[in-house]
């Protein structure tokens, strides 16, 4: 998918780098923001809940998530109390906390 876009933008006049690197690497250069670090312009990855909420709600609906702009202490009580729950109860818990959210 990078390379196609990057193909199509070379098109249109615009250079694009397309990078492949093993998840350690990534996440390095995704979530640099440190002095002399240089965030990339543009990422793609897979997302891997695989039906479960517990990484989106954990990178964004959490305080102090790496990709959180949001922080809900009330919330953030509720998703730690989804931890231990499996089947059901964990998808209603969920189900919940994305309805309040």
């Amino acid at each position: 998918m990078g390379q196609v876009l990057a193909d199509a933008w070379a098109k249109a006049g615009l250079k694009g780098k397309v990078v492949i690197a093993e998840q350690a690497k990534w996440q390095e250069a995704w979530y640099s923001v440190g002095p002399g670090q240089k965030r990339i312009a543009m990422g793609a990855s897979g997302h891997d809940n695989f039906g479960d909420s517990r990484q989106t709600f954990d990178a964004y609906l959490t305080c102090g998530g790496r990709a959180s702009s949001y922080c809900n202490p009330f919330l953030e009580e509720r998703g730690a109390q989804t931890r231990p729950l499996v089947g059901e109860d964990r998808v209603r818990a969920f189900r919940d906390i994305w309805k309040q959210a």
